[in-house]
């Protein structure tokens, strides 16, 4: 799994997880996994759909809540 940093005692971020990576991450305690990238952002990424399926695979909840830096108001 790749490096996380704990914010709170509820809330921790990371880089670009991969659904390989969700098992890991049900693993080491945590519940869900938000996914702020929007699709296609990058061609390495996964899509939400497929982070999706690998997350629930794991036990995790999921949301798909993409962020786009210039579109922030």
């Amino acid at each position: 799994m790749v490096n996380s940093k704990k914010l709170t005692d509820s809330l921790s971020v990371a880089e670009q997880l991969q659904p390989e990576d969700m098992a890991d991450v049900a693993k080491a305690g945590f519940k869900m996994v938000l996914n702020n990238r929007p699709d296609g952002e990058s061609a390495d990424q996964p899509s939400s759909n497929e982070m999706a399926a690998a997350a629930e695979a794991a036990g995790l909840a999921y949301a798909h809540q993409p962020v786009v830096g210039t579109n922030i108001a």
